[in-house]
């Protein structure tokens, strides 16, 4: 029934737009490439109307559904976190405090690189609001939780990492490849997973937006390909990230040179999909998500604490205290909870989230 409804609606829908969507004006200095777009954002505008039809035709009201919006710096720095229970924060592998220890190989990395790294780290640091820390020497107790980049083989490309590789004490071994300590290849990637937050195309809703062709990759590289359940993602609010900088490309991991990664119709074909090796506004944010409340929460205590240390003086009657605006933790996604009200709707399609933030 569902594919009659989309069969009538696409053909309303190409009939009503077709006389005046670009077909009257393509210009055609470039006739390959101006047909191409037009047909891209008459492609899109239909999409968008399919998918209004359908919603009404189960039922849905698109009111009732998330506005999307463009994201900006003031949204991802304003924003208050998630309260993680101490359950949460074993399960994602959350650094406490935000604080994340760690300690450069001096036998794998020279001054200068290890200059490099400590200069990355720093620019972690300001955009994400989490404290990747220096210390000089690792910790005697083997239980501190703490970073160890180290390259004794002398490796030139990117090691991948996963969430699996990582614990919740001791040493974080971290193989960082020569070619790799940059922000712009690859290093970015690794940031996320160390600080737990799992690759954008293992995201539980990635079936609608691409489709991972497990013939073609690597057997022992297919879990990384593993897609998440709803419980194993926080980030449900947020849009699907092709800009990632943990989103895989199209060829990833190819054991015959095919393509690995496929986007679904909607998607532009010639959009840079995992071609983005810098951290995106949105993986900005979704570290934000997992420590910006945590962190608040201990500068709280740490300040309350602070406190004992002082006696009021003379003046101290016409001191007059400074008034922080309390804000209050983000509310954890319905799906990550089990509460998706659309869950139902989607069963006979194969696909889990058809409706995006």
């Amino acid at each position: 029934m569902r594919s009659i409804i989309l069969s009538r609606c696409l053909l309303i829908v190409i009939t009503v737009l077709s006389p005046g969507e670009g077909f009257v004006h393509i210009s055609f200095s470039n006739p390959y490439t101006d047909i191409k777009n037009q047909m891209v954002k008459v492609r899109d505008k239909v999409t968008s109307v399919v998918a209004d039809l359908v919603f009404k035709a189960n039922g849905i009201d698109t009111l009732s559904l998330p506005i999307k919006k463009k994201l900006t710096l003031t949204d991802v720095n304003q924003e208050p976190g998630f309260s993680l229970t101490k359950e949460e924060m074993v399960k994602f592998k959350i650094w406490d405090k935000g604080i994340i220890p760690f300690f450069i190989d001096e036998y794998s990395f020279d001054k200068v690189l290890r200059d490099r790294i400590r200069m990355i780290l720093d620019e972690v640091n300001a955009a994400t609001g989490v404290q990747f820390m220096e210390i000089p020497s690792p910790p005697i107790d083997e239980k501190e939780k703490y970073v160890l980049f180290i390259n004794r083989r002398e490796a030139l490309r990117c090691v991948d990492h996963t969430t699996n590789d990582f614990t919740n004490e001791g040493v974080q071994r971290v193989v960082l490849g020569y070619d790799c300590i940059d922000l712009q290849t690859g290093m970015a990637a690794l940031i996320l997973t160390l600080l737990g937050v799992p690759p954008q195309h293992n995201a539980p809703n990635r079936d609608h937006y691409i489709e991972v062709i497990t013939n073609n990759i690597i057997p022992d590289k297919l879990s990384y390909f593993t897609k998440l359940q709803n419980t194993d993602w926080l980030f449900h609010d947020i849009e699907y990230d092709f800009e990632s900088a943990s989103h895989y490309p199209y060829h990833m991991y190819s054991a015959h040179g095919a393509s690995t990664i496929r986007p679904k119709w909607h998607v532009d074909e010639t959009s840079p999909v995992g071609e983005n090796r810098a951290l995106s506004i949105n993986d900005i944010l979704k570290i934000k998500m997992l420590y910006s409340y945590i962190m608040k929460h201990s500068s709280d205590k740490m300040h309350a604490a602070c406190s004992h240390m002082f006696q009021p003086g003379n003046a101290f009657s016409n001191h007059q205290a400074h008034k922080f605006k309390v804000i209050s933790a983000r509310q954890k996604p319905n799906k990550y909870l089990g509460n998706d009200p659309f869950q139902n709707l989607s069963e006979n399609d194969g696909n889990d989230d058809v409706y995006t933030y």
